[in-house]
């Protein structure tokens, strides 16, 4: 009996060991299970923090690019509603020049018309002026052919006056005889003196009448050359107006083809401040999506590793000191601020999409994360 409990005890004795030997084996095996655990957790939960930082970062540096696109497509949408509005007031100005201009034109081109008629009429006057100096030059010489008939009158009536005087005195030697004669010598001597008397008033007529005609060349002459002088002049004046009326309706032309540039620039730049104010809503659905995108690093942060990111304040401040000073990260905005296509601005703006937790980074519901 005694032997028996001697082995009843050393076998209680044994199973306590082996008990203890389990419990530390056990507690070993949990020490390294939690170890292994925790640096299992370590190992998957650096990698999201460091991701969650870069998330975090890049959703401040898009929140601070897409503040300055839209800073600057309101500037430029300002910018161009101004242009617009006196690329308007150009347009109405070149109208008005425009319709001024064609005015022009047509009043040159009535006066292109009117010098024409008026060098047709300068042309016959210079015709017909010709034509009366030539005619007062023929009545210039045949009064001057009229006063040599008129001086050999005069002399033939001098003939006959001195025929006279012999015939009287030939009479008077006849005596009785010779009376008869000498009435008729008498007679004859009277017309001749009458008809050298009547020559000599011709001739002085005559002579005055030549003096007029040669006046009156000389002022037809004169009035000749002015007329030529004119209908030269109203030849170099017509050809001016038509240059005149050329350029202006060249002038016309071009104002036109301007007119319609400005048009087609009013247009671009209408399209232009549409596409600058759709910029700037592209960039407020970034700044917005950049927001969303920080929120949900945020929530990622918590659910990886139970804390939140703080830096928002400071994100603020850099956006206010993008809204005071604009254009003071312009270059970094650019570099950080991607082209956004049309079809996906578009969309984006038409269908703002929240963005999940989950489908940034997607976790199985059936994982068991009691290990960490």
């Amino acid at each position: 009996m005694l032997f028996i409990g001697k082995d009843r005890e050393s076998i209680n004795q044994a199973y306590r060991n082996i008990i203890w030997s389990i419990l530390i084996s056990a507690l070993i095996v949990g020490a390294l299970m939690v170890t292994l655990g925790f640096i299992l957790a370590r190992s998957i939960t650096n990698p999201i923090s460091k991701v969650a930082d870069s998330l975090n970062e890049s959703s401040n540096q898009i929140a601070l690019a897409a503040r300055e696109v839209s800073v600057g497509s309101q500037n430029i949408a300002e910018r161009a509603s101004e242009q617009a509005a006196s690329l308007e007031q150009t347009s109405a100005s070149l109208e008005e020049i425009d319709s001024m201009t064609r005015q022009n034109a047509d009043n040159a081109g009535k006066a292109n018309s009117m010098m024409s008629d008026t060098s047709l009429v300068v042309e016959q006057a210079n015709t017909s002026m010709s034509q009366l100096t030539t005619s007062m030059q023929a009545i210039s010489e045949a009064s001057n052919e009229t006063a040599k008939i008129i001086k050999t009158i005069d002399e033939i009536a001098f003939q006959t006056n001195l025929l006279a005087l012999n015939a009287a005195v030939e009479a008077a030697r006849a005596g009785e005889a010779g009376a008869g004669f000498a009435v008729v010598a008498e007679e004859v001597r009277n017309l001749a003196i009458r008809s050298a008397e009547a020559a000599k008033n011709t001739a002085d007529l005559i002579d005055d009448t030549v003096k007029k005609i040669s006046s009156g060349c000389e002022l037809v002459n004169k009035t000749n050359e002015a007329f030529s002088r004119v209908a030269s002049s109203s030849k170099e004046i017509g050809e001016l107006v038509s240059e005149i009326s050329t350029a202006s309706q060249e002038q016309t032309h071009g104002i036109g083809q301007i007119s319609t540039a400005v048009t087609e620039m009013d247009k671009v730049v209408q399209a232009n401040a549409a596409t600058a104010e759709e910029s700037a809503s592209a960039s407020e659905e970034l700044n917005a999506q950049a927001a969303t995108m920080k929120n949900v690093v945020s929530q990622l942060v918590t659910l990886v590793g139970g804390t939140t990111v703080n830096d928002t304040s400071s994100v603020k401040d850099r956006l206010v000191g993008i809204k005071e000073r604009p254009g003071a990260n312009r270059a970094e905005a650019r570099k950080l601020a991607s082209p956004m296509p049309k079809k996906a601005t578009a969309q984006t703006r038409a269908h703002p999409r929240k963005i999940n937790p989950e489908e940034v980074i997607p976790l199985d519901e059936k994982q068991d994360f009691t290990a960490f």
